[in-house]
């Protein structure tokens, strides 16, 4: 059976198993609890969760990449707090990289600040986050073919961590 299937989509190998996706049937038949699809693959929500898995140790080494990257890259330094001021809690956040032939790329963790807790004018002054609209992005590309520029492509680990 072919099929023009998303990265997350796992063809059922076994006999009376359907197709479906992340856990969500969608075929005509569940499959047995036996099968190794009947367990989805869910990104942990928790920390908790993380040293709760089978994998607890993908999980781990992920986090301490991200601690080594933050450490490498000085997004942080230990201080006392000031008593008049407030702490901004952070928390997890986990992720499951997967590769077009459904299989696990990476486990990824990023430790995030609960931004949200943030009150303006008291925690922040101005907030500025510079982000490229896709627009420029076309007319970059656009001219790359106009003059027969080459355009290569490239990722940035811990890109965010960089000033």
């Amino acid at each position: 059976m072919q099929r023009a299937a998303s990265a997350c989509l796992y063809e059922a190998a076994c006999s009376g198993c359907t197709p479906f996706f992340l856990g969500v049937q969608i075929g005509v038949r569940t499959p047995p609890l036996s099968s190794p699809l009947s367990v989805s693959i869910l990104d942990p929500k928790r920390f908790k969760e993380t040293a709760q898995s089978p994998v607890k140790t993908m999980w781990i080494d992920a986090c301490q990449k991200e601690i080594t990257n933050m450490k490498d890259k000085d997004v942080y330094k230990l201080a006392t707090k000031p008593p008049d001021k407030r702490l901004i809690k952070g928390r997890w956040v986990f992720k499951i990289k997967m590769k077009t032939n459904g299989e696990i790329a990476k486990y990824k963790a990023r430790f995030v600040a609960k931004g949200y807790t943030q009150i303006g004018g008291e925690d922040y002054g101005d907030a500025f986050s510079p982000t490229g609209k896709p627009t420029s992005l076309r007319i970059i590309i656009a001219m790359a073919a106009i003059f027969k520029w080459q355009i290569e492509q490239m990722d940035a680990v811990a890109a965010f961590l960089n000033n």
